[in-house]
């Protein structure tokens, strides 16, 4: 979850690259965003998942499957905020 988190924050700082209308580095902020969704979020999303089905303490393993699924729930709104 903690790759999760810092992946979000890269996708967040390629969102306020690409506000400051540079369109310079518009396209870099949009790759970066889907690079990062692709290559890290979903293999991180699969581990947990895959993770949280032998873990014992189920009250922690449903809150991790809470937090990504929310997360994963707004993944198609945040790659498509990158306006181009």
């Amino acid at each position: 979850m903690r790759c999760r988190r810092v992946c979000r924050r890269v996708i967040t700082l390629g969102g306020v690259v690409a506000e400051r209308d540079n369109r310079n580095v518009v396209s870099d902020a949009g790759v970066a965003g889907v690079a990062t969704c692709a290559a890290v979020l979903r293999s991180a999303a699969l581990n947990v998942f895959t993770d949280a089905r032998v873990i014992t303490d189920r009250i922690f393993a449903e809150e991790q499957l809470a937090e990504l699924g929310g997360f994963c729930r707004r993944l198609p709104a945040t790659e498509e905020s990158i306006s181009w």
